[in-house]
């Protein structure tokens, strides 16, 4: 019995060894890969937004195209603040009160308010110019990535480890100035 027992464990020890844990380390390389491709598309997205001051529709469905390609689904969030500059009074109801200064504060568009601008309601083509989401330069702009589905590597180290709560997913924020406006 206590030979038997010696042979089961020795051949549990092998399968771990042999098999699961290169496996393992094979899903977390992938994971990886497939993160920096992400990082590496929204990069490059948020990048051109803050190059040109604009946001196509295509420009959002070619986004949409090349994080599928990762092979992981990403719930994608956009987030523009919009520069506005504010005049100081005194006293606001009068208006010879103005101190000759501006204060600059920035106003939150949503992503549901730019999704509106680049995909309204209506049967206007893509390409057309009214589809087209305007920033200014001096505007913050910000994409952030979640990825929503569990890696078939932390589903791996979850039954290695018994451990029933899911890995932290991935989340990532990418933006910055916008530096040119395009007209």
């Amino acid at each position: 019995m206590v030979d038997a027992m010696r042979v089961w464990l020795a051949l549990m020890l092998v399968m771990l060894l042999l098999f699961i844990f290169p496996l393992r380390d094979t899903f977390q390389r992938h994971d990886e890969m497939s993160e920096l491709a992400a990082m590496k598309v929204a990069t490059a997205y948020v990048d051109a937004i803050r190059d040109r001051g604009i946001i196509t529709p295509q420009m959002w469905n070619s986004l949409m195209e090349d994080l599928h390609r990762t092979g992981y689904a990403y719930d994608i969030e956009m987030e523009h603040y919009e520069k506005h500059y504010v005049p100081v009074y005194n006293d606001p109801l009068q208006h010879n009160s103005f101190q000759n200064e501006f204060m600059m504060h920035y106003q939150l568009v949503h992503h549901n308010n730019m999704m509106n601008k680049l995909f309204p309601n209506t049967s206007v083509g893509i390409s057309d110019s009214s589809r087209l989401y305007r920033l200014k330069a001096g505007d913050y702009f910000q994409v952030s990535l979640n990825r929503l589905d569990e890696t078939r590597s932390s589903r791996l180290t979850r039954w290695l480890t018994f451990d029933a709560d899911p890995a932290a997913a991935f989340s990532i924020p990418i933006g910055g100035m916008v530096r040119n406006e395009t007209h």
